[in-house]
């Protein structure tokens, strides 16, 4: 039986071993206080919100990291949020399960409703504008992702660039979108 605070990895040699999990739990009704979260934990932004109703916001996040994988269900729900964010130092996959959105990268833009995945894997700033939302958000560090994408496709990670926000395809958004859930839920 495994402790709830750690998990073993398979492997041999250094790939062999015991890693702690670090879990977070939230909520709030103050919109800054997710803001500075979503800050410290996975992209650098200047936020802003709308809300209608102060007494409906719930916002929050429940989260899990394993070494420096990051997996997380985060709520804004009640509000708008919009903001001007950074580039983030890791890829940020996201599910939208609930409420709508939008994401810009320069010309490169997507509207989000339930079920809709992207990905953050850009260096470039962009704004964000969700709608009374619930995402599902994966995050991995360029290394892990470009070592991942080395052993899917046998080609050198210099070689490899996201060339898009969205899948390549309604099958491969469909397989990312039952993966993202199984690790965020």
């Amino acid at each position: 039986m495994v402790p709830a605070s750690e998990v073993h990895v398979a492997g041999t040699g250094t790939a062999a071993r015991v890693m702690p999990v670090q879990r977070i739990e939230m909520t709030t009704q103050d919109m800054a206080v997710i803001a500075d979260l979503m800050n410290e934990r996975y992209a650098e932004h200047q936020a802003r919100f709308w809300c209608d109703d102060p007494a409906r916001v719930d916002a929050g996040v429940r989260a899990v990291a394993v070494g420096p994988i990051d997996a997380a269900l985060v709520r804004l729900r009640g509000f708008r949020y919009q903001a001007e964010v950074s580039p983030p130092d890791a890829v940020l996959a996201l599910l939208l399960l609930a409420g709508t959105g939008s994401m810009a990268f320069g010309q490169d833009q997507v509207s989000l409703t339930r079920g809709d995945v992207m990905l953050d894997a850009t260096d470039l700033q962009h704004t964000a504008d969700m709608h009374d939302s619930v995402v599902a958000l994966v995050r991995l560090p360029r290394p892990v992702a470009a070592e991942l994408a080395e052993e899917h496709t046998g080609l050198p990670a210099t070689d490899l660039r996201f060339e898009s926000i969205t899948p390549v395809s309604a099958t491969a958004g469909t397989q990312w979108a039952r993966t993202a859930l199984f690790i965020c839920r």
